[in-house]
């Protein structure tokens, strides 16, 4: 199904085993270019009439994050895929690199890098990490109201 979010179209995946259930999955390429068009397909993915902007501005940051992470630090492709429901919203990226679990550290106050994690911690109402079986995926959740 194709979903008109004003300039943007975006593909939803429906689940009808979950309703009420929205669905997004993408698949990107071991680029920086993919946090990019993660951070804009998401944003028109979400609907500001349902979703506070706040929410999304945390949603847009820790998707960055994580797929800055998948691209950069695993060198691999990721797949993100959110999962919007009526209380929460669910992210999850997934790539390649098994021995790389991401961990929350405090970086020095001059690194240029180093904080994704903790905005993760810090921002998420949960997160973890989960063994694949080509990899890992990482995974956050919001409450969609804020």
């Amino acid at each position: 199904m194709v979903v008109d979010r004003g300039a943007s179209q975006v593909e939803v995946a429906g689940d009808e085993e979950a309703e009420g259930v929205a669905r997004l999955e993408l698949q990107l390429p071991h680029t920086t270019h993919s946090v990019r068009r993660a951070r804009r397909t998401i944003a028109a993915f979400l609907d500001p009439d349902e979703v506070p902007g706040a929410v999304v501005e945390d949603v847009l940051l820790l998707v960055s994050e994580l797929v800055t992470n998948a691209v950069v630090h695993a060198g691999s492709p990721a797949v993100v895929r959110l999962d919007a429901d009526l209380e929460r919203i669910k992210v999850a990226v997934a790539d390649k690199d098994a021995d790389k679990r991401p961990s929350v550290r405090e970086p020095d106050p001059t690194s240029p890098s180093g904080r994704g994690v903790l905005l993760v911690d810090r921002l998420a109402a949960r997160w973890g990490v989960e063994p694949q079986c080509s990899g890992k995926l990482v995974w956050f959740e919001l409450p969609r109201q804020g």
